[in-house]
């Protein structure tokens, strides 16, 4: 015989709709949700709409934060001259630092292991490494003296925040906030980029806008008071020795 704990999620599972489920999601996807946007507040409008109509208690927040989103990227390889060779769209990332135009050798460390730096000269360079652009490699570059950083990702380009500082900086955690610029390229771009590389010393030109600062997000709040106590005795009685 099933349980009532069986029974309630069977009848719960047979009340959800696809239809609304799948309506809810395109409605959603239909605004460039950026933090502090106004596409993300008509995205929150609309779910507390929602939430209002479902009879559900909602109560709206606007939340002072420091964000950061992605502008515009791209990567060149010059000559001695500052001319072109070959140029590659990128994406930058949240918390990375924007440059009109930074010129550096760069380097291929792979993997970026601890061994990759004991065995190259990062300092005054731009890395090229493997992989997502994740906080920890980005920190772990620019304290080997890395002045920018570029990921090879897959076949396509993935968004990510590259700041170790989780939430609002502190006075302490400030200083660990990114300072050089980070873009990632597509693997097919990623391996050119290699190849130049592999010829000899290789010259990139860097050209970042990323968007750094305070915006007010809004926050909903839905309540659904439960029907009884969800209060319960975690151990009764006593222990002998």
């Amino acid at each position: 015989m099933p349980n009532q704990n069986d029974t309630i999620e069977v009848e719960l599972l047979n009340r959800v709709s696809r239809e609304n489920l799948w309506e809810t999601n395109r409605r959603i996807a239909e605004w460039v949700r950026l933090s502090g946007s106004r596409d993300e507040r008509a995205a929150f409008e609309y779910v507390k709409g929602l939430l209002d109509e479902y009879g559900i208690a909602t109560t709206w927040l606007e939340h002072p934060a420091l964000v950061s989103y992605p502008l515009e990227a791209n990567l060149e390889v010059i000559d001695a001259a500052g001319r072109t060779l070959a140029r590659y769209a990128c994406l930058s990332h949240a918390f990375s630092a924007s440059v009109d135009s930074l010129e550096a050798d760069i380097i291929d460390l792979g993997f970026g292991a601890p061994a990759d730096y004991a065995a190259n000269d990062a300092r005054g360079k731009v890395v090229l490494l493997n992989g997502l652009a994740t906080p920890t490699a980005v920190y772990a570059a620019e304290r080997a003296g890395s002045i920018g950083q570029v990921f090879i990702n897959d076949d396509h380009l993935h968004n990510m925040i590259v700041s170790t500082v989780w939430g609002t900086p502190t006075p302490q955690s400030a200083e660990r906030l990114p300072k050089s610029p980070v873009v990632s390229m597509v693997a097919a771009d990623g391996a050119a980029l290699r190849a130049h590389i592999a010829t000899g010393v290789t010259r990139v030109r860097i050209r970042t806008r990323v968007f750094t600062g305070w915006q007010s997000t809004p926050i909903v709040i839905g309540e659904l008071p439960g029907r009884a106590s969800d209060d319960f005795v975690m151990f009764s009685g006593h222990l002998d020795s």
